[in-house]
């Protein structure tokens, strides 16, 4: 009986731990928003939960992504894949999915931007993106430098962000 006393406290004591996202995948479904900025939602349309993120004249940057190399990972990492879904209401809409590494003053190291409709085929409905970004040069990830990804609506138009997904490859 005492084993299986002692048995259960150890196990709640397992479970009391802190349940943070832990890894080298980072997901965001805008259902929740750990390790991302505030967040301007739309309840429709939506690739699936409750809210997506919508950009616009207004809202042309989407939300960031935003830690350390040191947060990420001990080990060097060789390149991130990012996957989300995008929903554009108009053809001529354009916009880039951006990654920048910045040193801990600011001072950016490294930038490159993937454009989003060059993989939309048909606007209306929402379309799966992914892209891979590759890091040859390891001095542009210091354990102090930040990786920042996010969303840039260049024409301005409504565009909607949702599940986005980012793995670091290590």
């Amino acid at each position: 009986m005492k084993k299986i006393i002692g048995l259960c406290i150890l196990i709640s004591c397992i479970g009391c731990t802190n349940n943070k996202q832990k890894g080298l995948v980072y997901y965001n479904d805008f259902e929740n928003i750990k390790g991302w900025s505030d967040v301007l939602l739309e309840k429709k349309p939506v690739h699936s939960g409750i809210y997506s993120k919508r950009l616009d004249s207004v809202n042309f940057y989407g939300k960031t992504f935003k830690l350390t190399f040191k947060e990420i990972s001990d080990q060097a990492i060789k390149k991130v894949k990012i996957n989300f879904w995008v929903y554009l209401l108009d053809s001529n809409s354009k916009g880039k999915l951006v990654m920048e590494i910045d040193q801990p003053d600011k001072k950016n190291v490294f930038w490159i931007a993937k454009n989003i409709e060059d993989y939309v085929k048909k606007s209306g409905e929402w379309t799966e993106v992914t892209l891979e970004f590759t890091f040859v040069k390891k001095e542009i990830m210091l354990p102090e430098n930040i990786i920042k990804i996010y969303p840039w609506n260049l024409s301005k138009k409504v565009m909607y962000i949702d599940d986005v997904r980012i793995e670091f490859v290590i």
